[in-house]
């Protein structure tokens, strides 16, 4: 199959007691001894002090938003928290724009989680890694420059990230706090990240968000959204969705969203409305993580768009039948493997010139979920701009 990191998708739950005895007379009562005085209550935590040479960084009146909120229809390796890609400027050069993200994995639940403090595990190498790695980190990138390059980027050395609501991994409400952002540089010849020394800082008291949608749902479970909706995957490994309103196309029909922002369209509920170069028709939707996908013969549950596509039109992508787990003998470098069963990818641990066979594996949809030391690379779907579809490959 194609590189780590950048290979390329086709768009595509009892008896009745004796009586007592007499009592006895009781005799007279002692005085009570005096109470003991209280003892004296603990200090409280003290929360974490700006450093002398950070800085605040200007965040007042900007809101942030999901990597979904900001650009429809794309998808970032983990769940993103962002800064508007429209907003102009947040510090330095104010002729140039920064962004500043805060990240984490898709496994991530509801609570207070510390941030990691190595810049290699928010900002991968694309050499040993090649999505970020921590389990709650902030990078902030200043000054867009020529090339489409960032002058500055700094990256937490400490901080916290509180998820107070979830509806999905990519659908969070929370705050950020205490978070130190010290200047990094990246290595010409390894390509990781380090500490600048005596580099810049800025510090982050305290910044809120919500990043969750009116109509927000977890795809593929029962009740998702109200019986006359339908709740659309809107990432590609299918664990972010939308409840959708439909009509009343069938599978393989013409069909007209409502707009070129939405999934609501005149299509069956359970079915996505997709253009793929020959006219919008609509098409059916189905389970990447499923055992049993249920997609019908000559189709194949995948595309980016979570939908069965026509295997013919996977064929460039390459295509294998194997099931998890087995061997990929008839086209080892397919993108596409599992048959009528879970999807998957075929990989070789090894490499063409290593005497293991490539092997179907699943996709995952959290970095957490590759046991070490593998680590997780991804399928870049949509022309590049959805990237969640993970699977964990050994380190190079």
């Amino acid at each position: 199959m194609g590189g780590v990191g950048g290979t390329g998708g086709t768009g595509g739950t009892g008896g009745t007691g004796g009586a007592g005895g007499a009592g006895g007379t009781g005799g007279t009562g002692g005085t009570g001894g005096a109470g003991g005085a209280g003892g004296a209550g603990g200090a409280g935590g003290q929360a974490p002090m700006k450093p002398a040479d950070c800085v605040d960084l200007p965040l007042a009146g900007i809101e942030l938003l999901s990597q979904q909120e900001d650009t429809f229809n794309t998808s970032a390796p983990v769940p993103v928290i962002r800064t508007p890609s429209s907003l102009a400027n947040i510090s330095g050069d104010a002729a140039l724009s920064d962004r500043l993200r805060f990240l984490f994995d898709g496994d991530l639940g509801v609570g207070v989680h510390t941030m990691d403090g190595d810049p290699t595990q928010a900002l991968p190498d694309f050499k040993t890694k090649f999505v970020p790695n921590c389990n709650a980190c902030a990078v902030f990138q200043e000054d867009l420059g020529s090339g489409n390059a960032y002058l500055k980027t700094f990256a937490a050395k400490s901080g916290q990230l509180e998820i107070t609501a979830l509806v999905t991994p990519h659908q969070t409400a929370g705050v950020a706090r205490y978070v130190e952002l010290r200047e990094v540089v990246k290595d010409a010849t390894t390509g990781a990240y380090s500490w600048v020394e005596g580099g810049q800082c800025y510090w982050i008291q305290e910044a809120s968000y919500d990043g969750r949608r009116p109509k927000g749902c977890v795809p593929y479970t029962p009740n998702a959204c109200p019986a006359d909706q339908f709740c659309m995957p809107t990432n590609a490994v299918g664990t972010d969705g939308e409840c959708v309103t439909g009509g009343a196309k069938l599978e393989g029909e013409a069909c007209t969203r409502v707009s070129d922002t939405q999934w609501d369209s005149d299509c069956t509920l359970g079915l996505r409305c997709l253009d793929s170069g020959m006219g919008a028709i609509c098409r059916k939707v189905c389970d990447l993580h499923a055992a049993a996908p249920g997609c019908p013969v000559g189709t194949h549950c995948g595309g980016g768009y979570n939908l069965c596509m026509d295997v013919a039109g996977l064929q460039q992508s390459g295509i294998d039948d194997a099931t998890l787990g087995q061997t990929c003998a008839t086209n080892p470098k397919a993108l596409y493997c599992g048959g009528a069963g879970q999807p998957g990818t075929c990989w070789d641990d090894d490499g063409d010139d290593g005497p293991m066979a490539p092997i179907c594996i699943p996709f995952a949809s959290a970095p957490s979920q590759c046991v070490a030391p593998r680590t997780a690379g991804y399928i870049a779907y949509k022309s590049g701009i959805d990237q969640s579809t993970l699977f964990c490959i050994p380190p190079p």
